[in-house]
Parts: C-alpha cells; sequence; structure tokens
C-alpha cells in the first residue's frame, strides 16, 4: 500500500470507523439505562400499588378510599409509562446500536490497514463495506422512527 494510501486508510479508521463505532457505544448504553431505569420504575410502580391496595383493604389511618384511589391510579401511570418506552423504542434501537457496533468492529478487525500488502481494491472494497454498514444503520433508524404511531 502506498504512503497517501495508507494515510487516507488510517484517517478513515480513526475519524470515519472509531467514531462511529464511539458513538454507537455511547448510544447502546443510553439505550440500556433508559430500559433498565424504565424497569425499575415500573416495578416500584406496581409495589406501590399493590401496597395501597393492601392498605384500603385494612383501612390505615381511617382513608380507605384515598387508598384505593392511589391503588387505581398507579396501574395507569405504570401502563403510561411503558408506552413511553414504547414510544421512544428503547429496544430496537439498542438492538439496532449493538448491531451496528459489532458490524463495524467486525469490519475494523479485518481493516487493510493492518496488512502492509494490501491492495487497492481491498482498501475501496472495505470502505465500502463499512459505508454500507452505516447506511444501513441510518436506514434502520429511520425505519423504527417511522414506525412509532403518531398522534
Amino acid at each position: 500500500m502506498k504512503g497517501r494510501d495508507a494515510q487516507f486508510l488510517a484517517l478513515y479508521e480513526e475519524y470515519r470507523v472509531r467514531d462511529f463505532t464511539a458513538f454507537y457505544t455511547v448510544r447502546l448504553h443510553e439505550c440500556r439505562a433508559a430500559q433498565r431505569e424504565l424497569g425499575y420504575l415500573t416495578a416500584i410502580l406496581y409495589l406501590m400499588s399493590a401496597g395501597a391496595g393492601v392498605c384500603a383493604s385494612v383501612d390505615l389511618l381511617g382513608h380507605r378510599v384515598v387508598w384505593a384511589i392511589i391503588g387505581a391510579a398507579l396501574p395507569v401511570a405504570t401502563t403510561a409509562l411503558k408506552r413511553y418506552g414504547e414510544l421512544f423504542s428503547y429496544r430496537e434501537l439498542s438492538q439496532l446500536y449493538s448491531d451496528a457496533t459489532q458490524e463495524l468492529l467486525k469490519l475494523s478487525a479485518a481493516s487493510p490497514a493492518k496488512s502492509a500488502n494490501a491492495t487497492e481494491t481491498e482498501m475501496n472494497q472495505y470502505v465500502l463495506s463499512v459505508e454500507e454498514a452505516l447506511r444501513k444503520e441510518s436506514t434502520d433508524s429511520a425505519q423504527v422512527a417511522n414506525s412509532v404511531p403518531r398522534g
């Protein structure tokens, strides 16, 4: 591989492949954290709802009606929270970012920059493969965004 080709490939690796890999990794962690937090909040609301039901049944502090209303309202809040998570498609986006990260890592491991005898054809094929992986992620992200029900 010639000097300019090697220089191009090094810059491409650093500023295209590694940057996008880092971006997808951060987004993956954000989506997984959001999923985890929604799961915790949902569980807490369900437990609070059950507790309110118990408090209503034993007429705690003489406020049976208040406890019953709270016990009825908390499942509604839990459902709203679950729908919120579905609206942002955290599960789908996590999978999307995970797939994109894995694909870029796989391509990076097989980069022609690691070979002193890489041909221009191999370099071109590598760049096309990376760009195809990035285009696929972009297209899939758009499909996820368009799958969210409106209004």
